[in-house]
């Protein structure tokens, strides 16, 4: 069986206009299946880039808690998330997020 069989593999670039809304509208756009793999940059990093957040703790923490409720089964994070980003939403999404870096080799 292919992955798509199994739902919706969804790739986003720097996910500038919410990375909610671009699961959302991938749903939207095909009623009645699952994302099997959302992958991108969600654009959480701040600026300057080290060690900042782009948006509020509580917004990343919503932010986790919306995509938790999607049909969503693996969540793959990439550069504009940022680390801290990322950090707060493990801890919401748990083993459903996986970071991923330049040059990791993803089987679908």
């Amino acid at each position: 069986m292919k992955v798509a069989d199994k739902g919706l593999i969804v790739i986003t670039g720097c996910s500038h206009h919410g990375i909610v809304e671009m699961a959302q509208l991938a749903l939207d756009l095909f009623p009645g299946k699952v994302i099997q793999y959302l992958i991108g940059g969600f654009h959480l990093i701040g600026i300057p880039y080290l060690n900042n957040l782009g948006k509020s703790k509580e917004d990343i923490r919503t932010i986790g808690t919306k995509l938790k409720t999607m049909p969503i089964n693996q969540i793959l994070s990439c550069h504009c998330t940022g680390s801290k980003a990322f950090t707060l939403l493990k801890e919401v999404l748990e083993d459903t997020l996986t970071s991923i870096q330049t040059g990791d080799c993803l089987a679908l």
